[in-house]
């Protein structure tokens, strides 16, 4: 869902337009909203006795006039995530050096859980290019513009394009992953051919087997 702020000279918030049908520069909301928490559970207490369940419809837009909005200009990269279509542009972005140096700048470090495994370990014959490839990987086949998550194994003859393979899936030998996105532990079986789009990837869920 798409919300759009109208913010005056000195950021105030003055109008809110949720899910418009509208095209052009506007200022999209990110959902990102900063405030103080016993502020926050005053709100919840009361939309729940008025069985009032959207922050941006109930809250934000009819009550916007009764406190004190600002707005935060962010003007670098974002990505609103909220179908697969976003999901795996998004994730396709972070190959893009100029977009993944913005996001992960050292200025604003990006903090995770560390597991430390063995680097990724790239076959004789196999074929990487403009690829993400993370530590614990074993590549034998062909792997081309595509994201690899921890531990993904992809076997002799295999190719993986324009995809997406999450942690400790498994292409096997001649199998062939296109425009696809594999969820954590898939295996896509010997010879199998799994072909997507870039508007429409095709997804396999956690723990899939094709």
């Amino acid at each position: 869902m798409q919300t759009i702020l109208y913010v005056d000279d000195n950021n105030t918030v003055f109008d809110v337009l949720a899910r418009p049908a509208m095209s052009g520069e506007m200022n999209v909301a990110l959902n990102i909203y900063v405030m103080k928490r016993k502020f926050l559970e005053e709100l919840i207490r009361e939309s729940e006795c008025r069985s009032l369940y959207s922050f941006e419809t109930d809250i934000l837009q009819h009550k916007l006039h009764d406190f004190k909005v600002l707005g935060y200009k962010y003007d670098r990269y974002f990505e609103i995530i909220d179908s697969m279509k976003t999901y795996y542009k998004a994730t396709m972005d972070m190959k893009n050096r100029d977009i993944s140096r913005e996001v992960f700048s050292l200025d604003t470090p990006i903090y995770t859980k560390v597991r430390d495994v063995a680097p990724a370990k790239y076959g004789i014959d196999c074929s990487v290019k403009s690829s993400l490839v993370a530590d614990g990987c074993i590549i034998e086949g062909v792997v081309e513009n595509s994201v690899l998550f921890r531990g993904v194994k992809v076997g002799k003859g295999a190719v993986v394009k324009d995809s997406i393979v999450m942690q400790n899936a498994v292409i096997e030998e001649k199998a062939s992953f296109i425009n696809a996105i594999a969820d954590k532990e898939v295996t896509i079986s010997k010879n199998r051919t799994i072909t997507g789009s870039a508007d429409f990837p095709v997804y396999i869920s956690k723990g899939g087997v094709v």
